[in-house]
């Protein structure tokens, strides 16, 4: 264990979509009968007979077999096993399509989900440094010695830059806890010739000090890291190597000491959350006691635009605001016209909250895809870059100084924390300013939220354990009225800036009670205009006075728009 050194230191919309996206036909398929909506063509059926594709195969969690069975029923058949995944008890297969019928025949029960690919869209601004330290007031916690020590979090991502600000603290000790690389199912190598890990992670544990401050460039620098590379050098993954990820976390959870995983990346939602199985594993490290921060996505702002595993409704989905190129004026922020909006297909209300997105300044190595791609977008020896990436690493870093206060803190209880210590975006009349399917609860409040006593407001209605066992799963409470605007059923409409988190048992049915969120792509959910256009100040909780923006985004798309 690193040794800590004495207190006395400086060092510190929009308009609906013109066409249906397809995961929404997908999951219409789900809800309505094949008569009513078009089919989409099973993967297989566009598969050569003799050509192998790569599946997810998972039996249901009511089932008594193992994953190692499935293993062996797939050996069997001929198929090739590319990754055990027992986190979900599942296993990644290479199948041709006479291989993956015969097993479907025999094993009717069985799941089966195409081992879809994650991708890392890159892009950066060049522009000003946002100082978002002292926008998020972490600087001050850093003053109280609230700074991540003997923290630890893991980041799942593209891999780190091995430079001393990111594997070594303030006081220059050793932080990196364990590396895995899940695309080769080994403990090495996890240099980062991509850029985008690097940069998450630099957000959240740089040991950077800041040159005009005095403050430090992150927001946890004391804490400890692992760093587990899931996506390879282009900045592209698969569900198998991103799920085998996070089950290496889950394993390591008490040995390391992991109190934090930030997922900054985002897949399309093509089926309910509960049928997605990298959303199962993200269930299964939330179960296990470990905070999950992910980001809701760079697809905005339409609704139902939130990602995999944003949509998950037990984690913390970060949205991305914009601080206009302004960082120490508040008056003028607005959210990031790419953050993805809700509500999610199931009907929760994501984001649940924001924090800074638009060009963020931070560590990255000038050989990697980026750094080599934007060498005009550096600002000295860091580059901006936009996203809910960048928002989510930030949430990350908030939890982990949470954390360090209070250990014994459950992930339901920090993310009560969160949401109810943040700030919702008001005009001037007080009244929010962007539907909480845009902005969640609001800005993320780190200060407030470290020294909350706030309970019980994390999941309510909620029970991961009926969930993951697959015997309840639940919908959200956003609901569709007959005019095609959106309102939450316990809350009402117009909304109040309380947040409703929790969720109902799921009837089997369409959760959009009363009319069809598609029939009518003309209609305006956001009900009187495009909430883009006007940039409504962040006033505080009175609705009196700006607020200081505070930082949280998600995603691991970057995000490329010089106008945001």
């Amino acid at each position: 264990m690193r040794s800590k050194p004495k207190p006395g230191s400086n060092l510190h919309s929009s308009a609906w979509m013109a066409s249906i996206p397809v995961f929404v036909i997908a999951l219409m398929t789900l809800i309505w009968p094949p008569s009513a909506v078009e089919e989409l063509p099973d993967p297989a059926l566009t598969q050569n007979s003799m050509e192998a594709a790569s599946w997810i195969v998972r039996a249901p969690s009511t089932d008594a077999v193992t994953f190692e069975a499935l293993a062996e029923e797939v050996l069997a058949r001929g198929g090739r096993v590319s990754h055990r995944l027992p986190i979900i008890r599942a296993v990644a297969a290479d199948l041709t399509t006479d291989q993956r019928q015969a097993l479907m025949a025999d094993h009717p029960e069985w799941n089966w989900t195409p081992n879809q690919r994650l991708e890392v869209a890159s892009g950066s601004h060049n522009v000003p440094g946002t100082a978002y330290p002292a926008q998020l007031e972490v600087d001050e916690l850093h003053d109280m010695w609230i700074d991540g020590w003997d923290t630890t979090v893991a980041v799942v991502d593209t891999g780190l830059w091995m430079h001393r600000s990111l594997t070594r603290d303030p006081w220059n000790q050793y932080r990196i806890k364990d590396t895995y690389n899940a695309l080769q199912d080994r403990s090495w190598p996890v240099h980062d010739r991509h850029g985008h890990g690097t940069h998450v992670s630099s957000i959240i544990v740089s040991s950077d000090l800041n040159g005009e401050t005095g403050g430090y460039n992150s927001i946890a620098p004391f804490a400890d890291l692992v760093v587990v590379k899931a996506f390879d050098d282009e900045g592209s993954s698969t569900y198998a190597d991103v799920i085998r990820g996070i089950d290496w976390v889950v394993a390591r959870r008490e040995s390391l000491d992991i109190s934090v995983l930030n997922l900054s990346f985002s897949a399309p939602a093509i089926t309910f959350y509960w049928q997605d199985p990298l959303n199962l594993a993200v269930m299964e490290a939330w179960r296990s006691g470990i905070t999950v921060v992910t980001s809701a996505g760079n697809l905005g702002p339409d609704p139902f635009t939130i990602g995999v595993p944003g949509n998950v409704p037990y984690v913390v989905t970060v949205g991305a605001l914009n601080d206009n190129r302004t960082p120490q004026q508040t008056d003028d922020d607005f959210l990031s016209s790419f953050s993805s909006a809700g509500p999610t297909v199931d009907a929760f209300v994501k984001p649940e909250i924001i924090a800074p997105g638009s060009h963020i300044l931070a560590r990255i190595s000038r050989g990697s895809l980026l750094g080599r791609t934007y060498r005009d977008r550096f600002e000295g020896k860091y580059m901006s870059i936009s996203g809910t990436s960048q928002s989510s690493a930030m949430v990350s870093g908030i939890a982990v100084l949470m954390k360090q206060v209070e250990p014994w803190l459950s992930p339901d209880d920090l993310k009560c924390r969160l949401i109810s210590t943040a700030r919702a975006a008001a005009d001037a009349q007080g009244e929010p300013a962007y539907p909480p399917y845009q902005q969640g609860a609001g800005l993320a409040d780190a200060m407030t939220a470290t020294f909350s006593d706030e309970q019980g407001c994390g999941n309510p209605g909620l029970d991961i354990v009926a969930d993951l066992a697959d015997t309840q799963h639940f919908m959200g409470p956003v609901r569709m009225a007959e005019d095609f605007s959106f309102f939450i059923e316990d809350v009402g409409y117009p909304w109040d800036g309380s947040l409703a988190t929790g969720g109902f048992p799921w009837i089997d049915a369409n959760p959009w009670l009363d009319a069809n969120p598609w029939l009518d792509l003309d209609a305006n959910p956001w009900l009187d205009a495009n909430p883009w256009l006007d940039a409504n100040p962040w006033l505080d909780s009175q609705g009196s006075a700006p607020m200081d923006p505070a930082e949280i985004a998600v995603s691991i798309n970057v995000w490329v728009d010089d106008n945001n």
